[in-house]
């Protein structure tokens, strides 16, 4: 991924990830399906039938993943173990969801992070079509109760560099960008380089336009 990775020994956030002169904080969770209301219904094994992606799930149980870290962070920061100047970063791993991607035309990041839904044509713009987003910004639980999908929206969430999404497993799919993403918080206050992440996708807003840029997957 461009860095080197070392445990914090339990004293602060679980990495310690440097690459050059920067050096980088990470708090990781991995996500699976859930168990309660709102879990990710997988397709049956072997089924062979096309089903839709049961996106909303899975974006909550990133949502929830990302507030539970950030709500970390803070503890970390009144305790005295993170460096106001060094990034933090969350990290999610989801590859334990069968149906979870990475890089899709809407990356996961952003429609937990960002509020973005999906992604409208305007027809009559002249070739190619206009993509247009369409926003979302919240994703209502089971139990009617809505959840906030714009966290890096808000000033106060300054306190997180980025977030880091990674879907793979054994049994992934190949994916563009090798089944990793990172988003950028456009509020950040210690915000990390472009180019931090080596390999997989880069994502960053930019005149309020979400952009991206590919790195090498090799």
């Amino acid at each position: 991924l461009g860095f080197s990775l070392r445990s914090t020994g339990g004293v602060g956030p679980d990495i310690d990830a440097s690459s050059g002169t920067t050096r980088v904080l990470l708090e990781a969770k991995s996500v699976g399906p859930g168990t309660g209301s709102d879990f990710v219904v997988e397709p049956p094994s072997g089924e062979s039938e096309a089903r839709p992606v049961p996106i909303d799930q899975i974006t909550l149980r990133v949502t929830s993943a990302i507030r539970d870290k950030d709500d970390q962070r803070a503890r970390y920061a009144e305790q005295g173990k993170l460096p106001p100047d060094t990034p933090f970063v969350v990290a999610v791993h989801v590859g334990t969801i069968i149906s979870a991607r990475t890089n899709s035309l809407v990356p996961l990041s952003a429609r937990a992070c960002l509020g973005i839904g999906n992604v409208a044509f305007r027809i009559g713009g002249g070739p190619p079509p206009d993509r247009v987003p369409v926003p979302r910004p919240t994703i209502s639980k089971s139990s009617g109760e809505p959840i906030d999908t714009r966290l890096f929206c808000r000033s106060e969430s300054g306190g997180i560099a980025g977030v880091l999404l990674a879907s793979v497993n054994p049994f992934s799919i190949p994916s563009e960008g090798g089944g990793f993403e990172f988003l950028h918080n456009p509020n950040a206050r210690t915000p990390l380089p472009r180019g931090w992440l080596r390999k997989g996708v880069e994502y960053w807003v930019e005149a309020d336009m979400l952009t991206s840029e590919r790195h090498d997957t090799d």
